[in-house]
């Protein structure tokens, strides 16, 4: 989509956009896929969000998560 958007917005918005992939970041942890990609097939390397997976692995997507050999942070060691 950046592509289509004029320079102006583009400066606009860039800064903002870089601190929500932040904060994403923070909050995930980056396998390459690996155990999302067991439940579903990844789009193309250049879309670097679906390569991560929630830091914190709680209820039924943690537990799904830790069965394909996701690490992260149990709820009571955060």
């Amino acid at each position: 989509m950046w592509l289509l958007l004029d320079e102006h917005v583009v400066q606009l918005w860039t800064p903002r956009i870089k601190a929500l992939d932040d904060r994403y970041k923070a909050v995930t942890v980056d396998d390459d896929g690996q155990a999302l990609d067991q439940f579903h097939g990844l789009p193309g390397p250049d879309l670097w969000w679906w390569r991560r997976h929630p830091r914190m692995l709680t209820g039924d997507l943690g537990s799904s998560l830790r069965s394909v050999g996701a690490t992260g942070t149990a709820p009571d060691t955060a």
